[in-house]
């Protein structure tokens, strides 16, 4: 049994509603709970409109809602079948509701899809938690993607650009590091220049790593690693020279992608030079990203930016790369136009931000690296002086690892740290100190 969780909105000034077409014949259970009728339900989705919010009446209990559609003729259309309908639960009580909801759906031994409404402001609950558990469906799966093939020629080093460091760590060892924490089922690691350097560098056996012999753009890196992703799965898409995303950007990401959306990273940049243009039509729905070399003056003014990291359904990927056309100022075949093909097959296009724009920085030369590292240090010395540790310049503190700090912690100037340092409590550690693998 397959799980999707389908988005539901009950502004009127919401995105329509829409439904990744799925194969013909199959039939959906919908369940969900709410104060909108059934009739609004079915009419929301099979005519892909906007879900209105209905007058709530004080102290009226939620009813949970039942239904099945089936697929025919590129149309879903009602299985109006005697017994399907509305339950009444308990207020809040959200133990009844999933058992009413199980009992139905396990009522439906031929059921191949759920659908479960999901109400986009507060995203998955306990309630559908619940049901997934109760029913042993397992969340997609997750494979992400780092691309590290590039040559970095700008960096004028025989060293691989993903393998310069920032606070001591490889930048691809830190893209590696956040993907961990979403507990993907494998990460997939395309190389090309320096692959073998790469490989033991980072020295992972749960790094896949993937071989890109010709770098003709990032669709067709992406593309690489598709035949060892299951079509049933989420992909994730990361760069292995943006070392500074954060998992909580990532789940946000994750979060607004389905079966019927994918999902952008975007970005507002003061002077968005060099960067791909986010477009989008009078509702201000994503329908494009255009590349800064194929933009028009109209475009080059939009400041809102794509960052390239993405999130969409291995199913689509699969379809949309062999598709892509290297026909562009660059003559790579782009994987931001794979958003065009989707607005074009009536998937959404979601666009989630980061919490700061240093997450989203990439590095192309030295002074970039420079920038980062800068920005890593000041991050770290303000830290350290929130968990009680006094500096007298936090301009001139470097620590190129992990710090663990006491308290009562004096710290002059010019001391760098590296590796794994652990400070106990009311330790004053003097000017000019080069401290590695220690604890005092």
């Amino acid at each position: 049994m397959m799980v999707i969780f389908q988005k539901v909105s009950f502004l009127s000034s919401a995105p329509k509603l829409s439904l990744c077409p799925p194969d013909e014949g199959i039939e959906i259970a919908f369940a969900g709970r709410s104060n909108v009728g059934k009739s609004s339900l079915v009419n929301a989705l099979t005519n892909r409109k906007t879900l209105a919010r209905t007058s709530q009446t004080p102290g009226r209990t939620r009813q949970l809602i039942f239904f099945d559609l089936i697929y025919q003729s590129n149309k879903l259309r009602l299985v109006d079948l005697p017994g399907y309908g509305y339950a009444k639960a308990p207020k809040k009580d959200i133990q009844s509701w999933t058992s009413l909801t199980v009992k139905y759906l396990k009522g439906r031994p031929s059921l191949r899809t759920v659908c479960l409404l999901v109400d986009c402001r507060r995203g998955i609950g306990d309630f559908d938690k619940l049901i997934m558990n109760e029913l042993e469906i397992d969340k997609m799966e997750l494979h992400v993607v780092i691309l590290a093939a590039g040559k970095g020629s700008r960096m004028k080093s025989k060293l691989p650009k993903v393998l310069h460091c920032v606070a001591g760590k490889p930048m691809l060892q830190h893209v590696i590091d956040c993907a961990q924490k979403l507990n993907p089922s494998k990460i997939h690691v395309v190389i090309g220049h320096g692959s073998e350097l790469v490989k033991s560098t980072i020295n992972d056996d749960s790094i896949f790593w993937v071989q890109q012999l010709e770098q003709l753009g990032t669709g067709h890196a992406v593309d690489q690693a598709l035949p060892n992703i299951p079509a049933s799965a989420n992909v994730l898409v990361l760069y292995g020279d943006v070392p500074l995303i954060e998992e909580s950007t990532l789940a946000s990401l994750l979060s607004e992608t389905s079966q019927s959306a994918m999902a952008i990273l975007t970005v507002a940049l003061e002077d968005p030079t060099g960067y791909g243009r986010i477009v989008r039509n009078a509702a201000d729905e994503v329908t494009a990203i255009v590349e800064h070399k194929d933009a028009t003056d109209d475009q080059l003014s939009i400041n809102e930016v794509n960052t390239g990291i993405l999130a969409a359904q291995a199913a689509h990927l699969k379809q949309w790369l062999p598709a892509l056309s290297s026909d562009n100022a660059q003559g790579e075949y782009y994987l931001t136009d794979i958003v065009s093909m989707a607005v074009g097959q009536d998937i959404d296009v979601e666009a989630a931000h980061p919490a700061a724009v240093e997450e989203v920085q990439g590095v192309n030369d030295r002074l970039q690296l420079c920038e980062l590292e800068c920005y890593v240090q000041s991050q770290t010395a303000e830290q350290l002086m929130l968990n009680g540790v006094s500096l007298y310049d936090p301009h001139r503190i470097d620590v190129r690892g992990e710090i663990k700090t006491g308290s009562d912690i004096i710290i002059d100037i010019n001391s760098v740290f590296v590796g794994k340092v652990e400070i106990e409590d009311d330790v004053v550690i003097g000017p000019n100190c080069y401290i590695k693998n220690a604890k005092i």
